[in-house]
Order: C-alpha cells, then sequence, then structure tokens
C-alpha cells in the first residue's frame, strides 16, 4: 500500500525521482514500472501495472454506450502511459501530463492506498486546504465509521 506524502523535484528533462517508500512497495510485487494517468482532480494518479488492468477489465465490462463510461474511456484510459523507472529509481514525466497536471518543478506524491497521485505543490497545498474544510464541517466520516 501506498502511504505518505514527499516533495521532490523534476529536473530539466521532465524526469523525478519516485520515493523510496513507494519504490519498495512496486519492488515487492516485482514491478518496475508505473500507468500514468491524467484525473479529474487536476493531479496525476499512478497505478501498479496489476492494479491498472483490473480498472481496464471493470470498464470493458461496463456498458460501453453510456455516457459516463465514454467519458472516463475518453479521459482517462485515453491519457494513459507506461513509465517505466530508471535505475535511478526516476521516472520521466511526459510533457502533456506535466502541463495538466502543472508540474513546473516542485513535484508531490501522496500515497493514497492501492495507488498514489502526482501533484504540482502549488496544487497540492490548495487541495489539501480544500480537504481541510470539509473534514472540519463533514459528519460523513464518522457515518461511515471512521
Amino acid at each position: 500500500m501506498f502511504t505518505g506524502h514527499f516533495l521532490n523535484t523534476l529536473d530539466g528533462k521532465g524526469r523525478v525521482s519516485v520515493p523510496s517508500q513507494f519504490r519498495q512497495v512496486l519492488s515487492s510485487k516485482n514491478f518496475n514500472s508505473i500507468i500514468l494517468t491524467n484525473y479529474f482532480d487536476g493531479c496525476l494518479y499512478a497505478f501498479t501495472p496489476a492494479s491498472w488492468n483490473d480498472i481496464l477489465e471493470k470498464i470493458s465490462s461496463l456498458p460501453q454506450s453510456q455516457k459516463e463510461v465514454k467519458a472516463y474511456q475518453r479521459f482517462v484510459v485515453s491519457s494513459a502511459v507506461e513509465c517505466n523507472l530508471d535505475k535511478f529509481g526516476r521516472i520521466l514525466i511526459p510533457q502533456n501530463h506535466r502541463e495538466f497536471a502543472q508540474i513546473n518543478k516542485d513535484v508531490l506524491f501522496a500515497g493514497v492506498g492501492s495507488r498514489f497521485e502526482i501533484w504540482s505543490k502549488e496544487l497540492w497545498d490548495k487541495e489539501l486546504a480544500k480537504a481541510k474544510e470539509v473534514l472540519q464541517n463533514s459528519e460523513v466520516l464518522a457515518e461511515l465509521g471512521l
């Protein structure tokens, strides 16, 4: 499971070091790559290849004529790319993904269980502030038993 958050810096070629804790999770499952895709809230989602295959299987079992399924396929699935870790534990974030997530220099990795998210530091700070506000005024988590 991916947990914690870590700040790294994008190099001039668009590469960034994946946090060692995340590399350990990947290595323990014999993965040397991740599937990177755009996601709705302006960040990038990173899946293990096995988790991504599970998602693709789920999507293929859904009604292909449903507009939400089509939208998900067009927005999320079509933006997916496999990123291999190099011998230094870095991935190259493609230019179009960097532009989508507004990643210029500071890269925030956030572990959220079976996947991790990649954010620009600036957008992460804004998103975290929103999350704190939602949680301060929410009784939903208590209702869910959290």
